[in-house]
């Protein structure tokens, strides 16, 4: 999944060094959705391209280590994913 190969990039950078990932470990496992602030942006003003995801302090690893803000571009995979009736607030990201 994106967002968690986007996160495990961002926590080994904080981190400084590499862990191993350990499943059923609070600071490594992958939050659930639940957990999570979703935020939806635009570059265009007028349809949703991309996704925040904001973990909180102790969601996606210590307090120390802060909040972890990943975003991510709204691709195909997403656009799939969108409700039918709400596809048209959506747009794909422009890559640069």
């Amino acid at each position: 999944m994106a967002y968690c190969d986007a996160l495990d990039a961002e926590r080994r950078k904080r981190r400084g060094e590499p862990y191993d990932g350990a499943e059923g470990d609070l600071f490594t496992d992958c939050p659930p959705f639940e957990s999570l602030t979703i935020l939806l942006g635009s570059t265009n003003g007028e349809t949703f391209d991309r996704i925040g995801l904001v973990a909180d302090p102790y969601v996606a690893g210590p307090y120390a280590e802060g909040y972890y803000d990943i975003t991510l571009p709204v691709d195909s995979a997403i656009l799939d994913a969108v409700k039918p009736e709400y596809r048209s607030a959506f747009s794909l990201h422009p890559r640069k």
